[in-house]
């Protein structure tokens, strides 16, 4: 998974022509360039940090003014990226090197083979090295807030707070919003954008498991606190130590495991179920809810405590009904997504299509439209995403927006005609492309009676 070339450079100082199969020797390691180096004077002009260099240094004497400067040039290498070659001869030199605190040590040439195996290996750890930073790099990246697509002013207030919060503050935030829109994302962008980055993000879902094994798993526990702890484990908040615990669906947190909470976070520390000992800890708590906090504080179902005590900083996100001007960027940016998952080649999204996308209430938020547009890129069979390919039709449309009126026309079925408002008729009829029958329908009301409010105000 390389995206830039991959090289190690192999430098050989000192190899006497005596022994040139050595420079053979490494030329056949993978990911490597050799090249050779005579010493004179001024070692540590040759020695670098860098750990893309690997430094194998032949000695066959040893002056006590040499061995001065070797002690001045390791500390500008790193030594597990040094290795010595030694005369067969030269144990004294070696026990010397030794307590240096270089560790690779050859004699050659009875051990070269060996010599050349863990350079090679050693080639192979910094090549991973490097692949691993490189996973690590572009997933981090994938939280950059300026990778966060929208342009809604609802949605660009919530990220600029987060990004304040990010850079400037260690406080809790509670993130409110409806199931779909985006809170865990959000989550990992105001980590990933942190000094805490480094660090682990820990999630923990209140809502998936049950009150015991929440607590178990959010706090740890000792070995024999119950019939099957045969050993001890550390709570998510201990794995979490220098970065942040991200706890979902907040609002469906017991009573009993709020105060718990509580006292962890204002304390921070906690005890083990089954321990006696405070655990200090040091983590960022993000929790998120799509329920109403105030009103279960109402109902005496949270505490109001805990609530003042996670809303340090609170954002809202909007639903995607609230963000129109987003679906669009929203919905080609899932046809990236999954022209790259699924190797297909959609390009674009028809404008029949895109008026459906726009005219849906979508309920299920930004995860409903990543599913919807999964579906259609698997059943595109052109480049354009058109309205057949599109499972959110009109019918959905319209029994979506019936479920959203309902409230509404029940207060039409009780009320007068003339207490049904031209702006509503209007919204309607926005809907359905001007059609007077279906908006008529959809209100509970006749045709007739339609005509009448848009003539009246007319």
């Amino acid at each position: 998974m390389e995206q830039r070339q991959f090289k190690v450079k192999i430098i050989l100082i000192d190899i006497p022509t005596t022994i040139e199969s050595i420079d053979w020797l490494f030329k056949t390691i993978k990911n490597t360039t050799v090249q050779n180096v005579v010493f004179k004077s001024n070692l540590q002009s040759i020695f670098s940090k860098s750990r893309d260099q690997i430094f194998i240094l032949n000695l066959n004497s040893f002056s006590q003014e040499f061995l001065n400067e070797l002690k001045e040039a390791i500390e500008k290498v790193e030594l597990e990226n040094l290795f010595i070659s030694l005369s067969s001869d030269a144990s004294k030199i070696s026990s010397i090197l030794s307590r240096l605190g270089i560790k690779r040590i050859y004699f050659y040439p009875e051990e070269e083979f060996v010599l050349r195996n863990d350079v090679s290996e050693r080639v192979e750890q910094i090549k991973q090295e490097f692949e691993s930073e490189i996973v690590k790099d572009n997933f981090q990246k994938k939280f950059e807030f300026n990778r966060l697509i929208g342009k809604s002013p609802k949605f660009i207030q919530c990220i600029e707070i987060a990004k304040r919060v990010a850079s400037k503050s260690d406080a809790t935030v509670l993130l409110l919003g409806e199931t779909g829109t985006g809170k865990e994302m959000l989550a990992k962008a105001i980590h990933y954008n942190s000094e805490r980055a480094e660090y682990p993000f820990i999630e923990l879902n209140t809502s998936a498991i049950s009150e015991t094994l929440f607590e178990s798993e959010l706090f740890g526990y000792e070995k024999g606190a119950f019939t099957d702890a045969k050993n001890s484990k550390p709570g998510l908040l201990e794995i979490a130590e220098g970065g942040t615990a991200f706890l979902d669906e907040i609002g469906d947190l017991s009573l009993n495991l709020q105060v718990k909470l509580l006292r962890a976070i204002e304390n921070k520390t906690f005890k083990r179920i089954g321990g006696v000992k405070d655990i200090k800890v040091d983590c960022r708590i993000i929790a998120a809810t799509n329920q109403n906090l105030e009103k279960l504080i109402d109902e005496k179902k949270f505490r109001s405590d805990l609530y003042y005590r996670l809303k340090v900083i609170s954002i809202h996100l909007p639903p995607l009904r609230e963000r129109i001007e987003d679906i669009i960027p929203l919905a080609e940016h899932f046809i990236a997504v999954f022209n790259t998952k699924y190797g297909t080649k959609v390009e674009e999204i028809s404008q029949s299509a895109k008026r459906i996308l726009l005219q849906y209430t979508w309920p299920g938020n930004i995860r409903e439209l990543s599913n919807v547009i999964e579906r259609a890129v698997l059943l595109c069979d052109s480049k354009t995403i058109s309205d057949k390919d599109i499972q959110v039709g009109l019918s959905s449309i319209l029994s979506t927006m019936k479920k959203n009126l309902i409230e509404i026309k029940v207060e039409i079925d009780k009320a007068k005609i003339q207490n049904v408002t031209y702006d509503l008729v209007q919204e309607v009829l926005k809907l359905v492309d001007g059609n007077k029958s279906q908006a008529a329908k959809i209100l509970g009301i006749s045709r007739p009676s339609l005509l009448k409010i848009l003539n009246h105000k007319n």
